[in-house]
């Protein structure tokens, strides 16, 4: 072994012992949600074969609880278009995770196919203790929206309240205030604001059983199988001929839960011999969103060394591959980690991720080129003609730091081109398409709400021309932002 590379090792495993405690419970929360097979009523009612990892993996049907949440699968693949700084026509493709519910799209939905259902059969079963369920966040979290939409929409009976903690303030941006409006709009939503109540919570459940607790960004084994999921529609509509074969795929990286998934997607559709992801050009390009763990993966190498550690890619892959394996599926954890190695760019740009929660000076500059003229839309196969469809919803907080990437590859690509055809690339739109507005007063909750939110509240820009308006809750009124909303029959 080379000294550097000893050096190396020495140092990640000191690291490893001082970051123990924290690894100890991010690890013990990764877990709280586990694993329970289905139950009777989800074994008549839902379309397992619906689920693309269920009927590529039929073993998998009797082992692992599911539902659908979601009213459109597959979710489409389109096209768009925006001008370059030169003024040419820049084209690429998008995976509209953003359209996979009327309620509430993103890809959340498929994090929680899986991991709400297992607690519906948990509970069903009598497990104790399952109750109460806690989702971390921070206050513009799209996983918190996501688990009070959906849980309250798949199981109202079982879940009367869920506790929503949210940890640390967010830049202010009128998209991350519409999410928090969106969660006390869900009447059984209970926000933790204070960081001792939520400590708390998440200490009960993941330490002594009582409760439940989903991880920030739904990042558990039984959440990112959801994302391999989708990572094998995605092959699915390859293979059909439904979505062009990508060289790259951009896609945000949070809690790296989604990221990990299509890694594993992507290794288990080869092995099951599906015809995609077979460009020698083919990358994940996965874009940090928070500006510490950028910091720390360009020091550190934090998500391809740090295996051990929850909510590294690396300990995702192994934690959910071994899972896998368990349930009866095939083992994919070394052509896995091999992707990890040599098909994966982890943008780590300081000057790209900004700070976390809002737009970069890189990201608004091309969420601003698409609401400026950018076109999304689909192509009749018989007919070819271009069919207009729901613009991209560019946030700040998460996609449009992909988005920024992928236009600058683009750029880059054509400016040195040698030879080569443009490579072909593909979004991962997380971002739903629609923000929720339950049955519940959310203007009025937002007034109960201690100070500091509602001042923060206030400060939040509008970033997006297609998305215009406010949210003042010391001199304007609901009519300023609930245009940018849509009424979901939830209580």
């Amino acid at each position: 072994m080379k000294f550097i590379d000893l050096l190396t090792a020495l140092l990640m495993k000191f690291i490893d012992l001082l970051f123990a405690p924290l690894s100890g419970t991010l690890r013990r929360m990764q877990d709280s949600v586990g694993l329970a097979p289905p139950t009777a009523a989800m074994l008549a009612t839902e379309d397992l074969n619906a689920c693309p990892l269920l009927r590529r993996l039929p073993v998998l049907k009797d082992k692992i609880a599911y539902r659908a949440l979601g009213d459109r699968f597959p979710t489409p693949v389109h096209e768009t278009s925006v001008s370059s700084e030169s003024g040419a026509e820049l084209h690429f493709f998008v995976k509209r995770e953003d359209l996979s519910s009327t309620l509430y799209g993103g890809n959340k939905v498929r994090t929680l196919q899986f991991q709400l259902a297992i607690i519906e059969a948990r509970l069903e079963a009598g497990e104790p203790d399952v109750l109460p369920l806690t989702v971390i966040g921070t206050w513009g979290s799209n996983q918190c929206v996501a688990t009070a939409v959906h849980a309250a929409h798949a199981i109202p009976s079982l879940l009367p309240t869920l506790n929503v903690a949210l940890l640390e303030p967010e830049v202010a941006d009128i998209d991350n205030t519409l999410n928090v409006l969106s969660v006390l709009s869900v009447g059984r939503t209970l926000p933790l604001l204070s960081p001792l109540h939520s400590l708390a919570a998440i200490m009960r459940a993941a330490f002594w059983g009582r409760g439940t607790v989903l991880t920030m960004g739904g990042n558990s084994p039984s959440g990112c199988l959801g994302q391999v999921s989708a990572m094998l529609e995605l092959a699915e509509q390859i293979e059909s001929g439904d979505a062009a074969d990508p060289d790259r795929i951009y896609v945000a990286m949070g809690s790296s839960c989604t990221v990990s998934g299509l890694i594993i997607g992507c290794a288990l559709s080869r092995r099951l011999g599906l015809r995609a992801f077979e460009s020698p050009r083919f990358r994940v390009c996965g874009v940090i969103i928070h500006h510490h763990i950028a910091a720390i993966q360009r020091r550190l190498d934090f998500h391809r060394r740090w295996t051990s550690f929850p909510c590294s890619i690396g300990q995702t892959i192994r934690a959910t591959c071994a899972e896998l394996a368990r349930l009866g599926g095939p083992d994919v954890t070394a052509e896995a980690l091999e992707l990890l190695a040599t098909q994966v760019i982890i943008n780590d740009d300081a000057q790209l991720c900004g700070k976390y929660g809002g737009h970069s000076t890189l990201s608004r500059s091309a969420s601003q080129r698409y609401d400026a003229g950018g076109r999304t839309y689909s192509v009749e196969k018989r007919s070819g003609q271009r069919v207009e469809e729901t613009p991209l919803w560019l946030c700040g907080h998460f996609v449009a730091k992909p988005f920024a990437a992928l236009l600058a590859d683009l750029e880059g690509c054509s400016r040195t081109a040698n030879g080569e055809p443009p490579l072909r690339c593909l979004l991962w739109q997380t971002k739903s398409a629609v923000q929720p507005r339950g049955r519940t007063d959310e203007w009025a909750r937002l007034h109960s709400m201690p100070r500091k939110l509602r001042e923060w509240a206030a400060e939040g820009p509008a970033e997006s021309r297609l998305r215009p308006g406010k949210v003042d809750p010391f001199g304007g009124g609901p009519e300023d932002y609930r245009q940018m909303m849509t009424e979901v029959p939830l209580d």
